[in-house]
């Protein structure tokens, strides 16, 4: 299986989730658990008596969700927790240099923080003692520090119960119960198995995916809930059964994510933008069967009853299909210096193309560069040609069929001046070369990082640029592909 075959990612730990989604909507996809909050808001309300920072031990199975409820308590506990300071895990900062690290850190989580209180969590560090010297000496810093502080609340997530008690014997001995919370091991409650399928859910909102891009059914999920004891084990079940459904062996290394590109005269951003979800220009299968001709969704839909792998929404995942547009404008000044003999003169029999590097400008914040970039769809701004580049297009677009090559050719060259690798494109590459039962041609194929890439344009007249025109000419593309790679 190929490293990176499909759009569904099952996160099944923060430091996964908080890559797939983003620091700043972290909060948007965990559910709290109030039983654990309330213990954070005691050990807060006693901190807060006792007019000194404190630690606590959160006690709790792998997977349970120990880091995420420390990590979202700025999420949760709004009110009264402003940041959350986390240090490296022991192997880049030992023990011994933990209470410097905090000192020096401490002032900006004040700032962040505010009023409000600084959490530290201290996850990464159950780690067997080596040197029982070194080790006293470092929890004698570390409880001198927190004797000296205010507002501040330490939580050290552990694994082990053997291992906390024996942290709080030496905390103990370097400097009495005072930095230590009156119960200083909370038994984490975590997430109860009636919620699992809610959090899931918010993850691949988060993500702008379902399970039926995975060919998984609700079913197939809600049965993987009995069997977890923690929301990690089920997250890592679900995340094996989306796995089981990608591996499509060799094939997998073949697959190409499929770029389809519509130019026009008329703004097709809204049009392009309303059959697309998320943020990364990936087609929206539904709103592709919704907008498309009935016989075409139609045919899709059987397939999809027949056999979920044969579906729109796992095929349009296998390629990553994503949908962008590139406005007239920018097509015009592409082909009036392309290298084409003849695209040029047709260009400039309506419009004065003078300056080169209007080719590079006027495409460097369309989608399709973006996309390539492996930029995020961000809402740019609609085209409004004028007059001149209007009937340029027009006849471009005329030119279609004999000169598809050059004008596409023209628009590559173009993004590749927009600091956008992509090697040597092969241009009407033939994915199947000497077999005649298989004849897709892709418009321009790259070979760049751990999958192939195919572009295909479309470049539509004035009028034929609409929702359900876009819609029926993406479903049959793709169904080009899924057929000639023996997916339907």
């Amino acid at each position: 299986m190929v490293k990176n075959l499909g759009i569904v990612q099952v996160p099944a730990n923060l430091e996964a989730l908080r890559k797939a989604v983003g620091t700043e909507r972290l909060g948007q996809v965990l559910i709290e658990c109030e039983p654990d909050l309330r213990a954070l808001k005691q050990a807060i309300a006693e901190i807060t008596s006792a007019g000194q920072s404190k630690l606590l031990f959160l006690l709790g199975r792998p997977g349970q969700g120990k880091t995420s409820l420390v990590e979202s308590t700025a999420t949760f506990l709004a009110d009264v927790v402003g940041f959350v300071l986390t240090p490296p895990p022991d192997f880049e900062l030992p023990l011994g240099g933990l209470p410097a690290w905090l000192s020096k850190q401490l002032p900006v989580a004040r700032e962040k923080a505010g009023d409000r209180f600084v959490v530290i969590n201290l996850d990464g560090r159950e780690i067997p003692t080596t040197n029982e010297v070194e080790t006293k000496a470092a929890m004698g810093n570390l409880n001198a520090f927190l004797r000296n502080q205010t507002n501040l609340l330490a939580v050290w997530p552990v694994n082990d119960e053997a291992f906390a008690t024996t942290a709080i014997d030496r905390l103990t001995l370097a400097g009495g119960k005072s930095a230590l919370m009156t119960q200083p091991i909370h038994r984490l409650v975590g997430l109860s198995a009636d919620r699992y399928l809610a959090a899931l859910k918010l993850v691949l909102a988060a993500m702008s995916v379902s399970l039926a891009d995975a060919a998984v059914s609700d079913e197939e999920v809600s049965a993987l809930v009995a069997p977890s004891k923690t929301v990690g084990d089920f997250l890592r079940a679900v995340q094996s059964l989306v796995v089981s459904r990608y591996d499509l062996g060799e094939l997998g290394a073949k697959l190409p994510k499929i770029y389809i590109i519509v130019t026009s005269n008329d703004d097709t951003y809204d049009a392009c933008r309303l059959l697309r979800r998320g943020s990364e220009f990936l087609v929206d299968p539904d709103k592709l069967l919704q907008f498309s001709r009935a016989n075409v969704a139609e045919d899709w839909r059987r397939r999809g009853r027949e056999n979920p792998r044969k579906g729109l929404p796992f095929i349009a995942s296998l390629f990553e299909v994503r949908l962008l547009n590139v406005s007239s404008s920018a097509v015009v000044n592409a082909c009036a210096f392309g290298g084409d003999a003849d695209l040029p003169g047709l260009v400039r029999k309506h419009y004065n193309a003078k300056v080169a590097t209007n080719a590079a400008n006027s495409i460097r914040n369309s989608s399709l560069a973006r996309a390539l970039r492996g930029e995020d769809d961000v809402g740019l701004a609609k085209s409004n040609p004028t007059d001149p580049i209007r009937k340029a297009y027009r006849d471009i677009q005329k030119l279609t069929n004999p000169k598809h090559r050059a004008i596409n050719e023209s628009i590559v060259k173009a993004v590749q001046k927009c600091e956008v690798d992509l090697g040597k494109p092969d241009y009407e590459h033939l994915a199947f070369p000497g077999d005649s039962d298989r004849e897709l041609r892709c418009d321009v194929w790259i070979e760049r990082g751990d999958r192939p890439e195919s572009l295909e344009f479309t470049h539509r007249a004035d009028g034929d640029a609409s929702v359900a025109v876009i819609s029926s000419y993406v479903l049959g593309k793709i169904h080009d592909y899924a057929r000639d790679f023996n997916l339907v």
